[in-house]
């Protein structure tokens, strides 16, 4: 019986992926034709707005809304390319006056996309570990680095949840660096003013790494950014796919660990060999 030829849109992820995407992990039953992605967000706005893919790396967050909305035409299936303590990606002007969580309350605070997924873990953990709700903070949304790159797929805002959007001549990561919106949940690697040594820019939680373990040894959780889906007509004329898929990028991820990739300090990757 001839393989069942399927498209897999996704990024290449060294430490988890790379062996099932140049083929040195084979599928069962399946004849994989890899189209790849360098960053994730143009992925992910067209597996959302289109169905192109038969499979496609996306993003929890969105998976979720969609599949709340009642839109089913996606399964996924339970293996996670991209799981990240966001802790550390939240970053406080120094004039802010902002030295804790709590200090959050009342302030401006950028966001890219209200509902990406490390938002919604930042806001989990700022709402369950230290009190603070999404209403008591003033939202700003727009483009991180570049102007007017708004949230594709926007969804209605939460009723009592305050949302403005930044003039589309301005960008996040400037208006954090001149305080103007003094703190900034980033989901795309550290900011210009953190890295320029003028001392502008802080993280909220300077030891965030001891934070972040602590918030797991205590939770257990390691967060889950983005998740692997099926077209759902095709699991359904074939439902053996979806394990096939399964077993391929477990193994995939293993043979990566056996290669002796890993993310280390600074979430740089490195591999023996």
């Amino acid at each position: 019986m001839n393989d069942l030829p399927i498209t897999y849109a996704g990024v290449d992820y060294l430490d988890r992926t790379r062996p099932l995407l140049d083929g040195a992990v084979q599928l069962e039953g399946i004849s994989l034709q890899v189209v790849p992605f360098q960053e994730p967000s143009a992925l992910f706005q067209r597996v959302a707005q289109r169905t192109e893919f038969d499979a496609a790396e996306m993003s929890l967050s969105t998976y979720a809304t969609l599949t709340s909305q009642g839109d089913d035409r996606y399964i996924a299936i339970p293996f996670f390319p991209s799981r990240h303590f966001r802790h550390g990606d939240i970053y406080v002007h120094r004039d802010s006056g902002i030295s804790h969580p709590t200090d959050l309350r009342g302030k401006k605070v950028g966001i890219p996309q209200y509902r990406m997924t490390a938002g919604v873990w930042q806001r989990a953990f700022l709402q369950y570990d230290y009190g603070v709700l999404p209403r008591e903070i003033h939202w700003y949304m727009g483009g991180l680095k570049s102007p007017g790159d708004l949230e594709p797929n926007a969804v209605p805002n939460v009723p009592g949840v305050t949302i403005d959007l930044i003039s589309n001549t301005q960008s996040l990561e400037r208006l954090l660096a001149e305080g103007e919106v003094p703190v900034l949940c980033s989901p795309d690697g550290r900011p210009a003013a953190l890295l320029d040594g003028s001392g502008r820019v802080g993280r909220l939680f300077a030891n965030y790494r001891e934070v972040e373990q602590a918030y797991y040894r205590r939770t257990g959780f390691f967060p889950i950014m983005h998740l692997v889906v099926v077209r759902r007509a095709l699991y359904q004329e074939h439902p053996w796919v979806a394990v096939s898929l399964l077993r391929a990028f477990v193994q995939a991820h293993s043979t990566s660990a056996g290669r002796g990739c890993s993310v280390r300090a600074g979430r740089k990757l490195s591999c023996r060999g």
